[in-house]
């Protein structure tokens, strides 16, 4: 059985330190995209859920209107 040198048993311990070093960092990265994902996923159900709500209030105001532009800024809705 031989004992390396103390030098190089130092860079093999620098080398497996880096190593858990980047792993900590890659499994942080992951953590995240996890919690981006669930963001994106209640966002995009959320944005779903306006252009829903959109659509039933412009069918509500083509039935009590006709059917029309809404100016947003007067409140004037012309028919067409």
């Amino acid at each position: 059985m031989a004992v390396i040198k103390e030098s190089e048993l130092a860079k093999v311990k620098e080398v497996q330190s880096k190593y858990q070093t980047i792993a900590l960092a890659l499994g942080r990265i992951k953590i995240q995209k996890l919690d981006l994902d669930e963001q994106e996923s209640g966002l995009v159900t959320e944005f779903e859920a306006c252009k829903l709500q959109e659509k039933e209030i412009i069918s509500e105001l083509n039935t009590a209107y006709g059917k029309g532009v809404l100016n947003i800024d007067t409140g004037e809705f012309v028919t067409s």
